[in-house]
């Protein structure tokens, strides 16, 4: 059987530009899938701009909440600022890392149960590889 993994970036958007792209995430998007693309050379060049379109992530409270929300569930193990999931039952293997300039996420399923601990304002999730993105908000 052959695994399928996806690999999602979680961005906290300062309040003027989810405002601005609420309704219309395609070209934040865009914007972001750029920066991810970038060469390592053009990263200082380049790179302020996607300063000001991101807000810092508080990793230690962030960490500290999910870890309140899945430390009793039997699948779920944590080291320092990586959170992991390993269901047998429901075959989900997810694996987030925090950071305070974004989120990844690297899971077996279509969405991780990693969504639903996260705070969703202001949280814009992109899968470079599967050309997605929503605002965490927005799933049900």
């Amino acid at each position: 059987m052959v695994i399928y993994m996806r690999t999602f970036y979680v961005f906290k958007i300062k309040k003027h530009f989810t405002y601005l792209t609420k309704n219309s995430p395609y070209h934040l998007y865009k914007t972001i899938e750029n920066f991810y693309y970038l060469k390592p050379r053009q990263i200082p060049i380049i790179g302020n701009a996607f300063l000001n379109l991101k807000a810092d992530i508080n990793d230690t409270t962030l960490n500290e909440a999910v870890y309140k929300k899945c430390k009793d569930n039997y699948t779920y193990t944590k080291y320092k600022n990586t959170h992991m999931i390993n269901d047998y039952y429901t075959n989900e293997k997810s694996r987030m890392v925090v950071d305070k300039n974004f989120i990844l996420i690297t899971t077996t399923k279509e969405y991780p149960s990693f969504f639903k601990t996260i705070p969703k304002k202001n949280f814009f999730v992109c899968d470079f590889q599967n050309k997605e993105y929503f605002w965490l908000e927005q799933l049900a």
